[in-house]
C-alpha cells in the first residue's frame, strides 16, 4: 500500500516493486513454474537470466498498473486479514480483503511458503485469479509466439 501511494511515476514505482519481490517473493520458483516446460530445456545460464528477465517484466507491468490504481484509489482503502489456511507443504493461505469506502470488498489471498528457510509470497490471487498461473499463460504464449526460441522470449522479456 505504502508502495502504491508513493510519489513517483511508473518507473520509479517498477524499481522499488523489484526490490520489494526479492526481498518477500519466491522469485526464482515464480519465475520456474511461469517457464513451464521449457524450464527443463534451459541451460543454468539462461535459467538465470529468464529469472532477472521475469522479474523485471513482472515489476514493471504491475508498477504500471498499480500507478493507473493509485490515480482512481481512496486514501480509505484498508486491508483485513480474514483468515490463514494452513495448506501443508505447499505453504499457508492468508485471505485478506481490500476494503474501499462505498465498494465491494476485494478478495485477495496470498500464497507464503517458507521452504527456502524464510517466508515468501509464492502467489497473489486477486478475486479468484492466480497470479503464477496467468503469468505461465502468457509466458507459454509468448514461446509458442517465438516457435520455442528461450534466447528470444529472455531478450523480449527484458526489452518490455
Amino acid at each position: 500500500v505504502a508502495l502504491l501511494r508513493a510519489p513517483g511515476d511508473a518507473e520509479a514505482k517498477a524499481g522499488a516493486l523489484r526490490r520489494l519481490m526479492e526481498e518477500r517473493a519466491a522469485m526464482p520458483q515464480i519465475a520456474r513454474f511461469a517457464a513451464g516446460r521449457a524450464w527443463r530445456r534451459m541451460t543454468e545460464e539462461q535459467r538465470r537470466r529468464f529469472v532477472d528477465a521475469f522479474a523485471d517484466w513482472i515489476a514493471r507491468s504491475y508498477a504500471d498498473r498499480f500507478q493507473e490504481y493509485a490515480d482512481i484509489g481512496s486514501a480509505d482503502e484498508v486491508f483485513r486479514i480474514r483468515d490463514a489456511i494452513d495448506l501443508g507443504r505447499k505453504g499457508v493461505l492468508v485471505k485478506t480483503e481490500v476494503i474501499d469506502v462505498g465498494e465491494a470488498p476485494i478478495a485477495v489471498d496470498w500464497l507464503v511458503t517458507d521452504r527456502t528457510g524464510r517466508p515468501l509470497v509464492a502467489d497473489i490471487v486477486i478475486e479468484g485469479v492466480s497470479m503464477v498461473v496467468t503469468k505461465r499463460d502468457e509466458i507459454g504464449a509468448m514461446l509458442e509466439a517465438r516457435r520455442g526460441d528461450i534466447e528470444k522470449l529472455i531478450s523480449d522479456l527484458a526489452a518490455a
